[in-house]
């Protein structure tokens, strides 16, 4: 989804389909900027200013179709260098990087 117009349509296509199982919650979007770590291919871009635009029109289809989104990561795992799903991981993120 490199442009927000289709990430918009796409949250609302993935908003009708959730509704059509009686969800009304969707955790996501992913607002992690893609750092070419593990996370990356579920991002929305490279760059804070395309994710921005991208994971917030995904959102706002989201809510088109009746869905409530919710942003995540937190803190963020752009930087981490593995998956957290199998365990813990340190992120460090280094002063101007």
């Amino acid at each position: 989804m490199t442009d927000p117009i289709v990430a918009e349509a796409q949250g609302l296509a993935t908003a009708r389909n959730l509704a059509s199982y009686g969800i009304n919650v969707d955790l996501a979007p992913v607002f992690d900027v893609g750092r070419g770590c593990f996370i990356t291919p579920r991002t929305f871009g490279s760059t804070p200013s395309a994710v921005s635009r991208r994971a917030t029109a995904f959102a706002r289809g989201l809510a088109k179709g009746g869905v409530l989104a919710t942003a995540k990561h937190f803190p963020g795992l752009g930087y981490a260098k593995t998956t957290t799903d199998t365990g813990p991981v340190r992120s460090l993120r280094l002063r101007g990087s």
